[in-house]
């Protein structure tokens, strides 16, 4: 390269303008190269299976996707890639550098590509539209991705037992039933059919992002981005239905199911369903018997942190929601809340069919049993059934205190002789 091109190259200075969209470059070969991205000639096309680009480079890159090379490896972590601009985005992970942060819930993104497609599921436009069934999405490649089912073609065959998919991804995955490999966890040695499942994937203790306010640690760096706005007053987001505000767009949206009543998020061995993710998580846990939040006092073990912490509240007797009307105060925020409306006398939880008011939402489900006549609520001692859980309650306060006795025949308890 002559002295004037190499100069040329590393200087600041870009003298080759576009008069479509004024972006500068610093010699007329990327100019001309840019220029086809303007028109719709796309004259690289590949032999195998005709996908056109409007770069001979784009189409170098994409054969590689054919052959399933990957010459582009990781020199931390030998992972290959197929494009070099995946290996430096990868790069990204290990050196936790996310530049590009969206402006609307605070996640990050190594590169501004990235971001631009994450933009795209907070407005609710979907220009791209399927002439076959109307579904609309956000991106092209969506749109491209749903055709196929329609066609019912599935381009990516297996070449062992020739089984077809929609996507690349799902064969990528297929294979590992032939091959048998596995995604491999290097600290508990657990292996994963996919690499979804091995990202998801990690380890309670070992949390290296802390929040230098509360001391909180978290897998991830996003995570920690996210939670730190938990800790600034500012809540931008704001309900329009009861004016609760959140820090963070996606709580927000997670807040407005409970208001609509759906749960998106359901589980797949019990049916139960959730407004969000975390509470599902949450739930699998029950199913797996794991509790891993262990109190130090007395050895008990809770699902999750939170059941952990207000546990914990019962031997300390600490009860930091204070009512500031009676000084009353209570283990949760949850219970405060309901006491207030105690005071404002208020029932926002009405029977549709008799039209009775009732300040909490579990005694509303319970007076409803007494309508449906269903008494779900049984005593394990003598059998007798309630509609409302409240009622079992002080019913078993009555076989506590020894006042019972029981018919030989019938078994119907009485509190005298």
């Amino acid at each position: 390269m002559s002295e004037t091109k190499y100069l040329l190259a590393h200087t600041q200075e870009r003298i080759h303008p576009c008069v479509i969209c004024s972006n500068v470059f610093s010699n007329q070969s990327d100019l001309n190269n840019h220029l086809l991205t303007h028109t719709q000639k796309k004259p690289h096309v590949c032999d195998i299976c005709s996908k056109a680009f409007t770069l001979k480079s784009g189409l170098k890159m994409h054969l590689f996707t054919h052959t399933n090379e990957m010459p582009f490896v990781c020199e931390i972590c030998n992972m290959g890639f197929s494009h070099k601009i995946d290996l430096k985005k990868h790069y990204f992970i290990h050196e936790k550098n996310y530049p590009y942060i969206c402006e609307k819930c605070s996640q990050p993104f190594a590169d501004q590509h990235l971001l631009n497609i994450h933009l795209a599921t907070h407005t609710e436009e979907k220009p791209y539209s399927c002439k076959i069934c109307s579904k609309t999405y956000a991106q092209k490649s969506y749109l491209n991705r749903h055709l196929i089912r329609h066609t019912n073609e599935k381009p990516h065959v297996c070449e062992i037992c020739n089984r077809g998919f929609y996507q690349k991804c799902d064969l990528k995955n297929h294979f590992f039933i032939h091959t048998k490999q596995r995604y491999l966890c290097k600290i508990c040695n657990t292996t994963f059919a996919n690499k979804h499942e091995f990202k998801i994937h990690s380890h309670a203790e070992e949390k290296p992002e802390v929040c230098d306010i509360c001391q909180r640690t978290f897998v991830k760096k996003n995570s920690l981005i996210k939670h730190l706005l938990t800790h600034t007053k500012e809540k931008h987001h704001v309900c329009e239905i009861c004016n609760k505000g959140f820090a963070v767009e996606g709580t927000l949206k997670e807040h407005m199911a409970t208001h609509s009543k759906e749960k998106p998020h359901g589980c797949k061995i019990c049916s139960k369903a959730y407004a969000r993710m975390e509470s599902l998580k949450i739930h699998l846990l029950t199913h797996a018997g794991e509790k891993p939040h262990i109190c130090e006092i007395c050895k008990k073990g809770f699902v999750c942190v939170e059941s952990l912490k207000y546990h914990v509240r019962a031997h300390t007797g600490d009860k930091p929601h204070v009512c500031e009307i009676c000084n009353k105060g209570f283990f949760q925020l949850s219970n405060l809340k309901k006491h207030l409306l105690t005071h404002t006398k208020e029932k926002p939880h009405v029977c549709e069919i008799c039209k009775r008011g009732f300040a909490e939402k579990g005694t509303l489900r319970d007076h409803m049993g007494t309508h449906s006549k269903e008494k779900p609520h049984m005593c394990e001692i003598c059998n007798k059934v309630y509609a409302c859980a409240k009622s079992l309650k002080k019913h078993i306060l009555f076989h506590s205190k020894g006042n019972h006795h029981i018919c030989e025949i019938c078994n119907k308890v009485f509190s005298q002789l």
